[in-house]
């Protein structure tokens, strides 16, 4: 597949969508396209897209673990309970949060995810932004749309929240989010034990905005993931 890119800004993403109209002469889209089909990445909005979201987060979720007797049981399951904390966030929390989506325009079929919200971090409460729930589908992979996914949602924080730095967990084992995030900018601060993570280890992450070739990603430049 060529890289292209194409991003769609909401209503309400003024600043943003000035913002990649000075990254290029015509107002860019995040978009990967081959002869046969385009993928666009925008912003989340409703059931239907909170319900494309978590199929998606729970396909990539059960991808690696075994094939047990009650499987598809708790991948519907994982599926339901992502979406009702999705749309719960998205009601209670608009304002500081907010979900990017990679869809295939010919079929709607989501192939990429990610959530990235705000928080104030220490004693002197800066704000910062934390990304999290980064996936793509296995059939979109080792294009691009990770890294570009994550540089859209770096840059809506940069510009609608005015954060200066983004953190992100990642777990220890996992090599390819560890090199995506360090080829954009993120250095390791701690390391932390915790629950939800198939191992135990995981990686605090930060990084300062803007990402390393934060521009280039959004106006569509070649990438890993």
């Amino acid at each position: 597949w060529a890289v292209w890119v194409r991003i769609e800004a909401s209503e309400t993403d003024v600043g943003v969508s000035d913002r990649w109209t000075a990254m290029a002469s015509t107002r860019p889209t995040l978009a990967i396209r081959d002869e046969r089909e385009t993928v666009t990445v925008r912003v989340a909005r409703g059931e239907s897209d909170w319900k494309r979201v978590a199929h998606l987060r729970a396909t990539c979720y059960y991808e690696e673990r075994s094939k047990g007797r009650f499987t598809t049981s708790y991948k519907k399951m994982f599926e339901e309970q992502e979406q009702r904390r999705l749309e719960t966030l998205h009601n209670e929390h608009k304002n500081d949060t907010a979900t990017f989506l990679a869809h295939v325009e010919s079929g709607e079929e989501v192939v990429g995810s990610v959530d990235v919200s705000k928080h104030e971090e220490g004693t002197n409460k800066e704000l910062e932004a934390y990304v999290c729930n980064l996936c793509v589908s296995p059939l979109a992979r080792r294009r691009g749309l990770g890294k570009k996914l994550m540089c859209t949602a770096a840059l809506h924080a940069q510009d609608e929240w005015k954060v200066r730095s983004v953190r992100a967990h990642v777990d220890s084992d996992n090599a390819p989010a560890r090199s995506l995030y360090g080829r954009i900018g993120f250095r390791k601060i701690s390391e932390e034990r915790r629950k939800d993570s198939p191992i135990g280890q995981v990686y605090l992450l930060e990084a300062l905005l803007p990402l390393n070739n934060m521009s280039d990603e959004v106006v569509g430049k070649d990438g890993d993931f």
